[in-house]
């Protein structure tokens, strides 16, 4: 059974980075040797916006193995992709896909989510005024 993930909330524009610790069924970490990753990131209206993979030790995307042995893997979204997301909630599933000699791979929903997208906030505009300084929000 898949992880569910806290709720992350960001802004439009922030880098979104986060860890997994992909486990078995007994909570024991995952050697990550010879598995393939599948990181799937959908809109609010459920159009794919990112696609990251680990297949064959071959990364695509914002995924980094952290630690083999123990199962750990890193995410990031970088800021450059994240800055045209619209605000609301975009699901994340990351699937783990072990190869069975002889068999059709083991596909496993390791961790699934919700990423909250908050409109980037717009600079405030500062008025320079004899004796003081004004700040208030753009017109």
């Amino acid at each position: 059974m898949a992880t569910l993930h806290p709720q992350m909330t960001y802004y439009a524009g922030d880098t979104i980075m986060w860890d997994v610790i992909c486990k078995d069924a007994d909570g024991v970490p995952v050697n990550l040797s010879g598995i393939n990753v599948d990181l799937k990131v959908n809109d609010p209206y459920g159009v794919n916006v990112e696609s990251y993979s680990i297949i064959g030790g071959v990364i695509v995307g914002g995924l980094e193995i952290l630690d083999m042995a123990g199962g750990k893997i890193g995410i990031t979204l970088p800021a450059s992709r994240t800055k045209d997301y619209m605000a609301g909630y975009y699901r994340d599933h990351m699937r783990l896909m072990v190869p069975e000699p002889g068999f059709e791979s083991i596909v496993i929903s390791e961790l699934v989510g919700y990423i909250f997208i908050k409109p980037a906030l717009k600079p405030a505009v500062v008025t320079l005024i004899p004796g003081g300084l004004s700040v208030h929000p753009p017109v």
